[in-house]
């Protein structure tokens, strides 16, 4: 079910952010760190637009 792999794609999207997160700050890399933001928001958007329909 299309439902389903979202949920497991945005917990994975979500723990892979956090993980990148982190690397970008010991790094001191900010474009980095706001471009995943960016594309985790996205997902997170298309992700509630599906559930929606």
């Amino acid at each position: 079910d299309l439902r389903q792999r979202l949920v497991v794609i945005q917990l994975e999207l979500l723990h892979l952010n956090d993980e990148i997160e982190n690397l970008c700050k010991e790094l001191n890399v900010v474009s980095l760190e706001n471009d995943i933001v960016n594309v985790k928001d996205n997902f997170i958007r298309i992700s509630n637009d599906i559930r929606e329909k």
